[in-house]
């Protein structure tokens, strides 16, 4: 019980003095043991003089739960901090954020899609699942997600709208988003249905060159989704593929083994190790390749972290492939993870990993064997035909319709192909634009609206777009090697 109340002690004190405001140094200033000392001795003060202090003993667990029982978030905040004092990959997970944090391939009720880990300060879509509701309603990757359920949720993080897509199978969500980074809005009414979440994607890109991307070392759904695809390739004509873990935060070293162990062709080659206090272990290959490729490459980037690394640094050192992109991100400990009673999840290291040459990689990272940086462009800004300022009606049917619709196409605001007719559809498109510019709509075209897209345009035509030269190098450097009889 004393070494209980002491442990609450310590981390109390620590608490108060990681979560007390800056102050300048000086001689009196309290560290983290005089906080310990001084409620040790405020504790014995209560405890020999109150009058009911035998009716009340541990004055200060009593204290703490108390602060707790007011100030419930405080407790999570407490006890992460506790954790993040031995280092800084050991976490304390409230019950409510552990599938958020550290999703499987399962099961959800939503519109099924993905979203990027990679542009922090938007919500991008990294891919619409095969067959799912958004991909049905014409989500495609790269949309940014701005409004749902009519409300802007610009500003938000991933855990703020995941609850927003998600909901009862059969119900209805509205979902706003940008393509292409124009300005213009589409807007989707997608019904809910039970989405299959894979951590794997796969995608023909031609010349006998495969692609797979690996979002997370999520489960044992996540190895069998891999292996299914990956040992069939050779049959179904593949001869290089493409192995994408950028942004990929790592996972279990089980489903790791197991996606590497049947990459590698050889038997007894060491793949990775796992070294902690007092056990030491090596996973060596077994040689279950099926599909062994003229050419692997293996996407790197700053995000790819833990498991993705030693991915990435095992089939570097082993000679399995060659990895592009930039340096890793330097996580080189492993986790176990302790559900609690309640639900929470103690996330405590207990292992560094080791690559089989180079070994520790903690805070370096891995380096690719070809460093390929991602570009940002300029928009790629199509030629329009010439457009005059001038008034437009519905039913009208010109060349200047066509520049008009071809400018709102290329804004975001003409979902279908452009013509030479000014119908619903091209009004509705102008008063879209003009609701976003904060005008009033309108039932025909003026030379001022006129002005108001050649205007959108001349801002668009500024922009610059990311343009994804690491996988144009690993697709260069796959399809070359396809290519060679």
């Amino acid at each position: 019980m004393k070494k209980r109340i002491f442990t609450l002690i310590l981390c109390l004190a620590l608490a108060i003095s990681l979560c007390a405001p800056a102050v300048a140094a000086d001689t009196d200033q309290k560290t983290g043991q005089d906080y310990i000392a001084g409620l040790v001795d405020l504790a014995d003060v209560l405890s020999y003089f109150h009058i009911n202090s035998s009716d009340n003993p541990d004055p200060i667990g009593r204290a703490l739960g108390k602060m707790f029982e007011e100030n419930p978030e405080f407790y999570d905040e407490f006890a992460e901090k506790m954790f993040q004092l031995y280092d800084d990959y050991s976490h304390y997970i409230p019950p409510s954020e552990y599938d958020l944090s550290y999703p499987k391939s399962n099961h959800y009720a939503g519109i099924g899609v993905q979203l990027s880990d990679v542009e922090t300060d938007r919500l991008v879509i990294s891919s619409a699942l095969p067959g799912s509701p958004a991909e049905a309603a014409g989500i495609m990757p790269g949309d940014e997600i701005v409004e749902i359920g009519g409300k802007n949720v610009e500003g938000l993080v991933y855990d703020e709208v995941t609850p927003l897509l998600r909901g009862d199978v059969g119900t209805s969500v509205s979902v706003g988003v940008r393509r292409n980074e124009k300005p213009g809005i589409l807007r989707f009414t997608i019904t809910r249905a039970e989405i299959a979440v894979s951590n794997i994607y796969f995608e023909d890109m031609g010349d006998k060159t495969a692609y797979i991307s690996i979002t997370r070392f999520g489960d044992e759904k996540t190895a069998e989704d891999f292996i299914g695809i990956y040992d069939k390739l050779g049959e179904n004509g593949f001869e290089a593929c493409v192995i994408d873990v950028r942004d990929n935060p790592g996972g279990g070293m089980g489903v790791l083994f197991d996606i590497l162990n049947h990459i590698c062709p050889q038997k007894n080659v060491n793949l990775f190790a796992e070294k902690g206090a007092g056990f030491a272990e090596v996973y060596r290959s077994e040689g279950k390749a099926v599909f062994v490729p003229k050419k692997l490459v293996v996407l790197v980037n700053e995000n790819s972290a833990s498991a993705s690394e030693i991915f990435a640094g095992s089939i570097k050192e082993n000679g399995l492939g060659t990895v592009v992109g930039v340096t890793t991100h330097g996580k080189g400990f492993s986790q176990v993870h302790w559900t609690m009673d309640d639900g929470s999840t103690a996330v405590v290291t207990v292992a560094e990993m080791l690559l089989p040459i180079s070994l520790g990689y903690d805070k370096k990272g891995v380096e690719p064997d070809i460093r390929v940086e991602m570009k940002k462009v300029p928009y790629p800004m199509p030629v329009f035909s010439p457009l005059e300022k001038k008034q437009m009606n519905q039913g009208d049917k010109s060349e200047n319709v066509l520049a008009l619709e071809q400018r709102l196409h290329e804004l975001g605001y003409l979902t279908s192909a452009p013509d030479d007719v000014f119908d619903e559809r091209t009004l509705k498109a102008v008063n879209a634009l003009r609701r976003d510019e904060k005008l009033p709509e309108a039932s025909y075209v003026t030379s001022n609206t006129v002005v108001l897209v050649e205007n959108a345009i001349a801002r668009l035509s500024q922009k610059q777009v990311w343009k994804d030269t690491q996988l144009e190098k690993a697709l260069e450097l796959a399809k070359g090697a396809s290519a060679k009889n």
